[in-house]
């Protein structure tokens, strides 16, 4: 490979030969069936004429991947929709400069048309945001080109290198020994890293379901596609395909794993680690992932877990305790939209990053028996369903027919038994040094499941019957109702083995989750077990806490067989 020099201006025929290499040569990237018009509303931006116009997902189009921002935007509302699909109708208007540059660009490269959710959305209609919403991965994996604007903070930033915007020279050039070099710059990846793109919950997936991306950031171009990556500093023999083969350059790296569990569980992790400005819309963010992941879990997804894989995708775990999101979703019934709470159980609860007790979940024995899920029924079907919420009866109620993940609540029969939580001091037993021996801990321990300690939480202690302590768990104050102490109900989900499997214990290939072990519940690789603090009201049961116990103290507790309905 070769170095190139960079200029401040972006060199549209760059951009011109990597699309006709891939579009030409590249079988991965072809776009998949679309879907009719009939079946959809669609907008796009004609570049040339300057307007909105109604179209297909048929037409060739590139789409934009950016940041709003907190400044208000010019958007598509009901009242702007008629003048902005006048001939010259966006000319008349104060266009973000990102959104501006973008229009510039896509002429520039001979393209006709842009989609850009804030103008192709209307944002005052639920109706059309929502019919949009559930269509937003077909938008992203059917556009031509995904341009990502990777550098700056909101809409008004503008694409370095396109505007009136200079991209900053990052390079030195000398001659050694009469051979010309130039340095590289650092690895997509390693640039993306801290940019406000990368911590959106949105741009997530529309990157990931994106088949081409064209990363534009303040210093250079970078090009991913499902075959390969290229960067404008790097120059080859384009004609021959090379692409560079370090996976620092792709923005796909993260996924390779075989396991589908995995998959999932990488995707969710990445997610959580951005966020959303509207709290409500976090599963829309995410089904667009979910439809990836579709073919891989055949049974489908409750609240964006795979129900296949429940017993690996419960085991999530964040800052200390959960259900942090105050956003309620909207389900539709009977024409009218009622909101319900995430349920407690779910990644989706909470809006801190999270991690899995196993990702793959190879070594996780399940010790739950799961029943068919009380779906949320629409009001089309001839059944309906009720259950008691905090002492009142509500209907079962559903969202959209055609979602990829259902809602309603988990059941299931579980052993349960009732331990003693004891509230810990608000100030922990200092060291010689005078330093908080908990803060310290926790500012160390660079795998804590509990990096840090949200202000309405404690820590407390739980005891088995033998008055042994099991470890420490957070909960929320409101948990001890005023005492120091009271008994916590707790259901065992199952059991985490050893990484290794003998005669007895076989290891099994070939399924779509990869190194899956068959241990089973007396198997002498189990170390402990993942038991969930809950909290009943009426008919529903909420998850509180998740917590892990070593197997020899656990193996003494006596426990109950009782059914649970989980909300």
């Amino acid at each position: 490979m070769r170095g190139r020099s960079v200029s401040p201006i972006i060199g549209v025929g760059i951009i011109k030969d990597w699309m006709r290499v891939c579009e030409q040569g590249h079988s991965r990237c072809k776009v998949l069936a679309p879907l009719s018009s009939r079946e959809s509303k669609f907008r796009l931006i004609d570049v040339e004429e300057q307007r909105i116009v109604d179209s297909t997902l048929s037409e060739r189009y590139i789409a934009l991947s950016y940041v709003w921002g907190p400044s208000t935007l010019a958007v598509l509302t009901k009242d702007t929709l008629s003048q902005y699909s006048l001939k010259g109708g966006l000319q008349a208007i104060q266009l973000p400069q990102t959104i501006a540059d973008c229009m510039q660009l896509v002429k520039s490269l001979g393209e006709r048309y842009l989609w850009v959710d804030s103008l192709c959305i209307i944002q005052d209609d639920d109706d059309d945001k929502l019919e949009q919403l559930r269509t937003m991965d077909t938008v992203y994996r059917s556009a031509t080109l995904v341009v990502v604007a990777a550098a700056g903070n909101d809409a008004h930033a503008g694409l370095c290198g396109v505007g009136h915007l200079k991209r900053r020279e990052w390079q030195r050039r000398e001659t050694l020994c009469g051979l010309s070099y130039i340095t590289a710059q650092p690895p997509l990846r390693e640039i993306l890293k801290g940019t406000t793109w990368s911590l959106r919950g949105w741009t997530f997936q529309e990157a990931m379901l994106a088949r081409r991306i064209l990363f534009l950031t303040n210093h250079q171009m970078y090009w991913s596609c499902k075959n390969n990556n290229w960067r404008e500093d790097m120059t080859w023999d384009i004609s021959g395909d090379m692409c560079l083969h370090s996976s620092s350059d792709s923005f796909w790296e993260a996924h390779i794993s075989q396991c589908r569990t995995a998959r999932y569980c990488q995707d969710v992790v990445a997610f959580t680690k951005r966020k959303i400005r509207e709290q409500s819309d976090v599963i829309w963010a995410f089904m667009g992932i979910l439809k990836l992941h579709s073919s891989r879990f055949p049974e489908g997804f409750i609240w964006g877990h795979p129900l296949e894989r429940l017993d690996a995708t419960l085991l999530w775990d964040g800052c200390p305790g959960n259900h942090q999101r105050t956003a309620q979703y909207p389900l539709s019934f009977n024409d009218k939209v009622q909101f319900v709470e995430y349920p407690s159980w779910s990644w989706l609860s909470t809006d801190a990053p999270v991690g899995f007790e196993s990702e793959c979940g190879d070594c996780i024995i399940s010790a739950v028996s799961w029943h068919k899920p009380l779906l949320f029924e629409d009001s089309t079907d001839t059944t309906t369903g009720t259950c008691t919420l905090d002492g009142h009866t509500k209907k079962f109620f559903s969202g959209s027919r055609g979602d990829v993940t259902k809602y309603g609540l988990l059941q299931c029969t579980a052993e349960t038994v009732e331990l003693s939580v004891v509230r810990k001091p608000s100030k922990a037993k200092q060291d010689d040094r005078g330093s908080n021996l908990l803060e310290k801990h926790l500012a160390s321990d660079s795998k804590s499941s509990y990096p840090l300690l949200g202000s309405d939480r404690v820590e407390a202690t739980v005891y088995l019957p033998s008055g042994e302590s099991a470890g420490s768990v957070f909960v929320y104050k409101d948990f001890f109702e005023g005492n120091d102490q009271r008994l916590g109900q707790f259901i065992l989900l199952s059991a985490n083995a050893k990484e290794e499997a003998d005669e007895i214990c076989v290891e099994i290939h070939g399924g779509r989750d990869c190194g899956n072990i068959s241990h089973g519940h007396a198997c002498k690789h189990i170390q402990s077990y993942n038991i969930m603090l809950i909290e009943r009201r009426g008919d529903i049961t909420y998850r509180l806490a998740l917590h892990k116990v070593e197997s020899e103290p656990w193996r003494k507790v006596k426990t109950r067989k009782e059914h649970f309905i989980l909300g």
